[in-house]
């Protein structure tokens, strides 16, 4: 399995336009954003235009597409990071790569993850497990039920997936 992060203009795009890892002056697409963006365009199209052409190809608002242009210009410090997280064993995939699991995408439609910090088997996620899906907000109780849960998945063999949960990841 190659670890070097794929760098096509439609993968490295969804992940631009999806980035949670670099803080940008624009809010990275949602989940459903970026699934019903995907469904009007290849996300690699909008490399290299300005916001007009962007707000004309992707279907969207003038103030969306300097979004999504902001978003697009962060190529370097995502780079950045990703080898940050590839020195520690971490890899991140884009669900539009063809490395994502497909049942993962098929199961959860538009409400499936963007992207996937992997740190184990991707064939893995093809199989029972747990997914974690928290608050930024949550509590201490909610952060220690969502890491028992979590605890007891993996004492099972089961992986698990965690968004980005506060105290949980």
């Amino acid at each position: 399995m190659d670890s070097s992060p794929d760098t096509t203009d439609t993968t490295r795009a969804a992940l631009l336009l999806t980035n949670r890892l670099v803080r940008l002056d624009a809010e990275p697409l949602t989940a459903r954003e970026f699934w019903g963006l995907v469904g009007r365009v290849d996300p690699g199209r909008l490399f290299h235009h300005d916001a007009a052409a962007i707000a004309e190809m992707a279907g969207v608002a003038h103030d969306d597409a300097e979004r999504f242009r902001t978003l697009l210009d962060a190529s370097t410090a995502l780079s950045f990071e990703q080898e940050r997280l590839l020195d520690g064993g971490i890899r991140l995939i884009s669900a539009l790569d063809e490395q994502f699991p497909a049942g993962l995408r098929a199961g959860l439609g538009s409400a499936c993850p963007p992207f996937l910090l992997d740190a184990g088997p991707l064939p893995a996620l093809d199989t029972p497990g747990l997914g974690i899906v928290g608050s930024r907000d949550a509590g201490d109780d909610t952060l220690d039920v969502a890491r028992e849960s979590a605890r007891l998945a993996v004492a099972h063999d089961w992986p698990v997936v965690s968004g980005l949960a506060r105290g949980v990841d």
